[in-house]
């Protein structure tokens, strides 16, 4: 089993938009799988569905948010989204 440096969240509020990202200090996503890793029942594991990222992303877009990832300079990849910002009240 590999041993990972402890992954860090950070939130960020920026324009209204509430951002959260997860910096993953594993190897990085291969640039062929960028693409690809939201589809539902893409995966790169030999078990699994593949539909976790695919969730993921039609639960974050629903209300108009956005859903990515890209790979760090320095290794590992950091997945963000934002949501938007009701202009009603609760």
């Amino acid at each position: 089993m590999r041993r990972y440096r402890k992954s860090r969240l950070k939130r960020v509020l920026a324009k209204r938009k509430p951002t959260a990202q997860r910096q993953l200090a594993a190897p990085g996503i291969d640039e062929a799988d960028l693409d690809r890793i939201f589809q539902a029942f893409y995966t790169t594991k030999s078990i699994g569905l593949g539909m976790g990222l695919a969730i993921a992303r039609s639960i974050v877009e629903a209300p108009g948010g956005r859903l990515g990832t890209q790979n760090n300079a320095e290794g590992g990849a950091t997945f963000s989204f934002t949501l938007p910002v009701s202009e009603q009240g609760p």
